[in-house]
């Protein structure tokens, strides 16, 4: 099965579409890019993006976009924002990472109960020294990434 067919089987059974794609061609100059998008209803979500009128290039060495996050109507209408990194952030690559957020309700439908409801583990060992190193480990290292700063926002 290729992935045309794999892609309009669960878009047939209702499932919301979402790609992310290294096609390594350009979807204004590929015919069969481009028919793959059209066949299966894609949007092309980062143009979906507020201000976004043509994504930039997305891979180091060229001046083409050969990056994308493809998805289906519900998908596209869901998305809250979204953007895309610098070369050489993250993992050692020579392509951008892009990346949307979602507003999974617009997807998922509200959800009346929750999958797993929160439960509070405590760390239990015979060696409190270890535990008090591998807390005072992690607190560091959530502080020098701002985690707690930057899931406020």
């Amino acid at each position: 099965m290729d992935l045309a067919s794999a892609v309009m089987k669960q878009a047939q059974k209702g499932d919301a579409i979402l790609i992310g794609m290294d096609a390594n061609a350009e979807l204004e100059s590929d015919r069969d890019f481009e028919s793959f998008v059209h066949q299966c209803d894609l949007y092309d979500l980062f143009l979906s993006l507020p201000n976004s009128n043509k994504i930039p290039h997305t891979y180091k060495f060229s001046k083409r976009c050969l990056d994308y996050l493809l998805g289906c109507k519900t998908v596209r209408v869901a998305i809250k924002g979204g953007g895309m990194t610098q070369f050489g952030i993250g993992i050692e690559s020579d392509h951008r990472f892009l990346f949307i957020d979602l507003k999974i309700s617009e997807i998922l439908g509200q959800i009346k109960d929750p999958i797993c409801p929160a439960q509070r583990h405590r760390l239990h060992s015979t060696m409190p020294t270890v535990v008090w190193h591998y807390k005072s480990y992690l607190w560091q290292k959530l502080e020098s990434r701002s985690v707690e700063v930057r899931s406020e926002d």
